[in-house]
């Protein structure tokens, strides 16, 4: 289309949708932070067809106008919750500041990222459901991750001394990185709300690593604040509050620092704690179910009737399968673990076209699942057929048609 705005907002960068424009041809300036001086680049030589913007929340309108003079189309993305607040959470009495996304939104639509696929479901369904009043779907919920246990909270006796520093918590976490270290670990992060203990965290494990030790962990110690947009495999979060902190509990309870403070893991997060967190609070919640992962979802919609009688033929087959199963934003009829895989039952067209099916198909490959066809204009007569099919495609643990067939 014409030149302009392609805006983007989502609750954190671990959620997308396709918003990269097919036909770009000249390179795609990014700027993590809309705050990075223009000059850093000449303007009169540097022009790209994008350039996309994130924290667009902390960027100005006038700071950043070097920034969109430059470029034929820009795309804005970072945290639309967050694009209404000073940096730090602050706020100017009786006064709103406009960002960079309100100058994007006066002249175009936006873009919602409402589909998460960084972190495993246990690491963010606290954050989706409490944070985000489930204004995202966790995209990387499957059979094989839903009850996946992925956090696991250190208890240690410690206390803030007068540089507001929790000393057991570092040696906690010192540890932890040699145990990491010798197993090979690549991908590591310490977080921590705050300056003094990050701070604090960074001396203690430079004088207890060697460089090479760093770099093969690819480790990475900030405050929350410094870790937005960052992520790792394994992610180390010291609370760094003592059991008479009680005032400064207010701070880690903000619900945009937890969103960010909890979800820089992909795989695993260690929280290391030295109080007891209040009962109700998103902290406590958090910590409370950290020895229960979510489990097998709850059916979202009602099945069709085919869909319904080939599932229940399945399960008095011996398989087991959950029924209407959500994948971010799309429904699979039915969802299977077979020998460590995940294996979707697709019982339907998708309710909004061909287009829309494919496009499932295609997403849910990316994903890692296997797909099997099961539709009602293809098997109608012959649904016993299509038990045996899938029941022995399954338990011979190739859910796959073999290479070279075709389905009848």
């Amino acid at each position: 289309g014409s030149d302009g705005w392609i805006v983007a907002c989502g609750t954190c960068w671990g959620h997308r949708r396709r918003i990269v424009h097919p036909l770009v041809t000249r390179p795609v300036a990014v700027s993590r932070n809309a705050l990075v001086p223009s000059g850093d680049i000449e303007v009169t030589r540097f022009v790209t067809d994008v350039e996309s913007l994130r924290s667009f929340e902390q960027g100005r309108s006038v700071s950043t106008a070097p920034r969109l003079v430059r470029c034929r189309r820009h795309r804005a993305v970072g945290a639309g919750c967050q694009r209404c607040r000073r940096r730090h959470g602050t706020r100017s009495a009786g006064r709103r500041r406009n960002s960079l996304f309100d100058a994007a939104t006066s002249v175009a639509s936006v873009v919602t990222l409402d589909e998460h696929f960084r972190s495993e479901p246990h690491l963010v369904e606290v954050v989706a459901r409490r944070i985000d009043a489930n204004a995202f779907q966790i995209a990387t919920r499957s059979p094989l991750t839903e009850s996946r246990g992925c956090i696991h909270v250190e208890r240690v006796n410690g206390s803030r001394d007068g540089d507001n520093v929790v000393h057991a918590e570092i040696n906690a976490i010192v540890s932890e990185l040699r145990a990491m270290a010798a197993r090979g670990e690549r991908s590591v992060g310490v977080v921590t709300p705050f300056r003094a203990q990050a701070d604090a965290l960074e001396a203690a494990i430079l004088a207890a690593f060697t460089g090479r030790q760093l770099e093969d962990m690819n480790l990475r110690v900030g405050t929350v604040h410094g870790f937005q947009g960052n992520e790792r495999d394994v992610m180390l979060c010291s609370v760094g509050l003592g059991p008479d902190d009680a005032s400064a509990m207010a701070f880690v309870e903000d619900r945009h620092l937890l969103a960010v403070f909890l979800t820089r893991a992909r795989r695993r997060a260690i929280v290391y704690v030295s109080f007891d967190a209040t009962e109700g609070s998103l902290l406590g919640e958090y910590i409370a179910q950290s020895d229960h992962p979510p489990g097998t979802p709850t059916p979202v919609r009602p099945l069709s009737p085919w869909a319904e009688q080939v599932i229940d033929d399945v399960r008095l087959a011996g398989l087991s399968i959950a029924a209407s199963y959500p994948v971010g934003r799309h429904i699979v009829d039915g969802a299977m673990l077979v020998r460590q895989q995940p294996v979707a039952l697709i019982c339907g067209l998708h309710p909004d076209g061909i287009d829309a099916h494919i496009e499932r198909h295609l997403e849910l490959h990316r994903l890692g699942w296997t797909l099997i066809d099961a539709l009602e204009s293809r098997w109608s007569d012959r649904i016993a057929e299509l038990t045996l099919e899938i029941v022995e495609r399954c338990r011979s643990g190739h859910p796959q048609r073999p290479e070279g067939t075709m389905p009848p």
